[in-house]
This record gives C-alpha cells, sequence and structure tokens, in this order.
C-alpha cells in the first residue's frame, strides 16, 4: 500500500481524536481530512502506549497529544508533541493540518511518469503495463499484490507504471490516451511510443480485478496481443488470480 503510518496517541473521545476523525463540517475539515486518507491511521490510547515505549517505537512515555508518522519500513519519519500540538487548552488545527500535508507519502505525476516509462521501454523492447488505483480500493490492492506475486514475469514482460487517484495531472494523462476510463482497478497496455495495445475495457464494461471466466479471459486476450509470455505462463497466471486474497 502506498502510504505512511499514522499514530494518534489519544484516548477515543479527545480533542485530537475527534479533529482527525470527526465529521467534515467545513472546507478546512474537508481538506484535512482528505490528507488523513493519505495515511493508514492507528488511535493508540494510554493503556497502549507502555507497548510503544517497550518495542523501542519512543524514548520514553509522555502523557498527552502525540503524533507519529512512521515510514513503509516502520522507522520513525516526524513525531509532533502535545507542547507543538495544543494552544491555550485545544488543539491547534493548523498545526495538524500542515503536518500532516508535509509528511504524507508523495505521490508521482502522471503525465511525467508515462513520459519515463515510454524511455524505458522504448529502451528495453517492452510495452507498458498502467495500473490506475485509488488508495483505499479492496480489488485495487488485491491486484498489486497479485502483480507483484508475480513480479519476475510481468517486469520481464512489461515496464510497469503504477498510478492512483491522488497522482498529480492523471485526468489529463487519461485525456492524452483518449480512453474510457470508469472505476478502479484499471489497466491500459500502451507501446513505448504510447499507442494503445489494451485496455481492462471489456465490453461489459471495466474488468477491474479479474475473478470471473469472462474478465480472466479477457485479461489472458490483454497479455497475449502485448507479451511474449508462453502459453504455460499465461495458463499460470490466470490461475493464479483465483487465489488472491
Amino acid at each position: 500500500m502506498n502510504k505512511r503510518v499514522l499514530l494518534v496517541e489519544a484516548s477515543p473521545n479527545s480533542q485530537l481524536t475527534q479533529l482527525i476523525f470527526g465529521a467534515s463540517t467545513g472546507q478546512e475539515d474537508i481538506e484535512r481530512l482528505a490528507v488523513v486518507n493519505s495515511y493508514v491511521v492507528h488511535c493508540i490510547g494510554d493503556s497502549q502506549r507502555n507497548q510503544f515505549f517497550r518495542s523501542g517505537l519512543h524514548s520514553e512515555i509522555e502523557r498527552g497529544y502525540r503524533l507519529t508518522v512512521l515510514e513503509q519500513d516502520g522507522s520513525i519519519r516526524k513525531t509532533l508533541t502535545d507542547d507543538e500540538l495544543v494552544e491555550r487548552g485545544t488543539v491547534n488545527a493548523k498545526v495538524v493540518q500542515e503536518f500532516l500535508s508535509a509528511n504524507e507519502l508523495s505521490v508521482p505525476d502522471a503525465i511525467r511518469s508515462l513520459e519515463d516509462a515510454k524511455q524505458v521501454a522504448t529502451q528495453e523492447g517492452k510495452n507498458i503495463l498502467v495500473q490506475m488505483s485509488g488508495p483505499d480500493c479492496g480489488p485495487c490492492i488485491r491486484l498489486s499484490r497479485y502483480l507483484a506475486d508475480h513480479h519476475e514475469l510481468f517486469s520481464r514482460e512489461y515496464v510497469r507504471l503504477h498510478l492512483d487517484s491522488r497522482s498529480p495531472r492523471r485526468g489529463e494523462l487519461i485525456e492524452e490516451l483518449d480512453v474510457k476510463f470508469k472505476g478502479v482497478p484499471w489497466m491500459v497496455i500502451v507501446s513505448g511510443e504510447g499507442e494503445i495495445i489494451a485496455t481492462s475495457d471489456a465490453d461489459s464494461g471495466n474488468i477491474g480485478f479479474p475473478t470471473g471466466e469472462k474478465s480472466q479471459a479477457h485479461f489472458r486476450a490483454m497479455l497475449e496481443r502485448s507479451s511474449q509470455l508462453s502459453p504455460e505462463e499465461l495458463a499460470l497466471l490466470i490461475t493464479d488470480l483465483n487465489s488472491v486474497e
């Protein structure tokens, strides 16, 4: 998953927790919650703080509020303490917003990423498999897991490009490709020159993560049209679609 972890050290009914998880009432709330959705968020109550202290995540046990952002490898990126969060007895929403915005995982620009992928594809004589996802989309996560499980085969045949709904200029990329795009996960295979070879759009619509017989047949046809995968390799890839959790 393309997210960092946000640890919220506060009781469930505290000001900080309500600020992080509360309902959207105004534009500032909507913008803050959009940033929060860029993280995997865990709320840690007082009873759980000792565990983090014993694990070595924090060097000391503190009372009061604390926000901690973890890198994808579990290391601490940045921490915001109670003294920095609270002003005159109230959690400073602006400070929280700035902290979250400054530490969210950056998302690559869609147009620039495709241009970079086209250069590599031309050099290596491959096509490009573009995967469009959403950060909280279950079928998207399944597709990513499936492609990762078969990294050796897909990397041999394709330059892989993974974009999601947060990618800057994703809409421009879809317009540039001149394709019908409805829902995620969605895939398009293009050549190094940018020519569209296949998409995940079947006659019945976007196949998403290929689960049914017709969807899997369409996915197989996409691969057959754009790769040198052997019949045995294709059979393995289609069979393994049914075992992804």
